[in-house]
């Protein structure tokens, strides 16, 4: 029960006044002395001193009332929503929990093949970073990136963490449409996982190796990454056109030192060459010619045009 403060005092002020002159009226027509007049008030005063009681507990069991039938509505909003949290974050538990044990074949399937050889090249063990430069790098990637699950140690794949860090940057701050890696690895994750967090465009990575291939789309695909990354063989070049950021990681297969000269034709004007580490490394059957070219034109990163002039000098 609602009873404001003001419509009460003026009620209160009321019945005192109308007491008040009643009583005068009594005493001026000599109805009661003024014995019987203080009497009187005296008795009229308890009486209403247990009415005002009455009302303010009938007032507080009110107010109770309503308390407890908010507190219980409150609870059970509450209840409701923490129970939807709940079966939200059970969920996204075991999504996580699907894609960690993904992940962890994946890793298992890595280390096999560099144990076991047998191709042109094996995919190395995951790592830690071994100088503070690489640590530092491992750390920005991290800052930049944000990634929601675990990721393979840049430097794995032989494309050290500064490297991997600068090719990320290149993707925020120019927002590439067509990226292309040649050679595929832990970077392979990286650079995709940069593509999507930027929103820019799409990934190939062309891998001569169709084991380590299928081992890098087994990761892409553990970690989401389907959408924007595709790993295909190194011969593969249909429809790549128009390459604004060539990654170049590791050059080893002749296939792969065969198609690097064609992928700088077809970079877009102002595309950026960001070669990895290991792209003077060499495979079985790779000519000398094509690798002296191959480590001509590369530098720490440069624009297409320069590297296609270059080549052509």
């Amino acid at each position: 029960m609602h009873f404001p403060r003001r419509r009460f005092a003026v009620a209160l002020g009321a019945a005192v006044a109308a007491w008040a002159g009643t009583l005068l009226v009594m005493l001026v027509y000599g109805v009661v002395d003024i014995r019987s007049a203080l009497h009187l008030t005296a008795l009229s005063g308890a009486f209403g001193a247990v009415g005002l009681l009455a009302v303010l507990v009938r007032r507080n069991t009110a107010q109770l009332r309503s308390l407890r039938l908010r507190f219980d509505r409150h609870a059970r909003e509450i209840a409701e929503i923490a129970g939807e949290n709940r079966s939200e974050l059970f969920a996204r538990a075991d999504d996580l929990t699907g894609r960690l044990a993904r992940m962890e074949e994946s890793v298992h399937a890595l280390c096999d093949a560099s144990a076991g050889g047998g191709g042109e090249r094996a995919v190395p063990a995951v790592r830690e970073p071994g100088t503070p430069a690489e640590g530092r790098a491992v750390r920005e990637l991290e800052a930049l990136l944000g990634p929601d699950a675990p990721m393979p140690a840049p430097g794995e794949d032989g494309v050290s963490p500064e490297t991997v860090e600068r090719v990320v940057r290149a993707v925020r701050d120019r927002r590439p449409h067509l990226v292309v890696e040649v050679g595929s690895g832990a970077s392979t994750l990286w650079l995709g996982l940069a593509l999507r967090r930027f929103r820019a465009g799409r990934l190939v990575a062309l891998e001569s190796d169709p084991r380590c291939a299928g081992l890098v789309r087994a990761m892409v695909a553990a970690h989401g990454l389907s959408g924007v990354v595709e790993v295909r063989g190194a011969s593969d070049l249909d429809g790549l056109h128009g390459i604004d950021l060539l990654h170049l990681t590791r050059v080893t297969g002749a296939t792969e030192v065969d198609a690097v000269p064609d992928l700088f034709d077809r970079c877009a004007p102002g595309a950026l060459v960001i070669p990895g580490e290991d792209h003077g490394a060499r495979g079985p059957g790779c000519g000398r010619a094509s690798a002296e070219r191959s480590d001509a034109v590369l530098g720490a990163g440069a624009s297409a045009d320069a590297v296609r002039a270059r080549a052509a000098s």
